[in-house]
């Protein structure tokens, strides 16, 4: 008895024979992320960071992708909204809320799959995520700042989900642009800590059962 699988297809069986496809998978809500760092001072315009590439030593704070610019095995997504989160902290280090404004107004994202543009250098202000931390505090030196509101409702979905498979080449940078049209130099953003910025593709994710 012959039994077909299909890569595009995690979890699915096709049974020649009896013309039946059996399918043992199991669905999510969920988010693929990965996150890169924007050193301390005056920022160098033109820079790309590179997401999804640089994995080693990433734990799930950070990343939760362990194949460079792909899906883990057996799995595919529906992408419903992505978006870049400025961590408000990292380890023992909270970010300056003008450092996270900075960048969500410095740089940009350009996100592919394959060939298909998602987004196209959109300044990260318009981009929010939904996640996050909000409120105030009277700690000082401190503030909370973050790219939109902290919710789901307030992060906008893509007009048309978009179709992800492991197979897949995922193609996202962060760019830092210049200033020249406002300054009549190239005054860029000068930040205090490194930060940390993290780009989120979420959806709804199949995977094979066990995978």
């Amino acid at each position: 008895m012959a039994v077909i699988t299909d890569p595009k297809r995690p979890g699915e069986l096709h049974i020649e024979e009896l013309n039946r496809t059996i399918r043992i998978t199991k669905t999510r809500e969920g988010t693929y992320y990965d996150s890169v760092e924007f050193a301390s001072g005056v920022q160098t315009k033109g820079d790309e960071k590179v997401l999804y590439r640089d994995l080693a030593n990433k734990f799930a704070q950070h990343s939760n992708i362990a194949r460079n610019g792909k899906l883990p095995n057996n799995v595919e997504m529906a992408v419903y909204r992505t978006g870049v989160m400025v961590l408000q902290a990292t380890a023992n280090t909270v970010t300056v809320p003008r450092d996270v404004l900075k960048i969500a107004f410095a740089v940009v994202l350009h996100f592919e799959i394959n060939d298909r543009t998602i987004v196209a250098d959109y300044p990260l202000y318009i981009l929010p995520t939904g996640f996050g931390v909000s409120g105030m505090t009277n700690e000082n030196n401190t503030g909370i700042a973050s790219i939109g509101v902290p919710s789901a409702a307030a992060a906008p979905q893509l007009f048309q989900p978009q179709p992800l498979f492991s197979g897949d080449d995922i193609i996202a940078s962060l760019f830092v642009k210049d200033n020249l049209w406002i300054t009549g130099g190239s005054t860029m953003a000068n930040i205090t800590n490194a930060v940390y910025a993290t780009h989120h593709i979420y959806g709804v994710i199949k995977q094979a059962v066990g995978a």
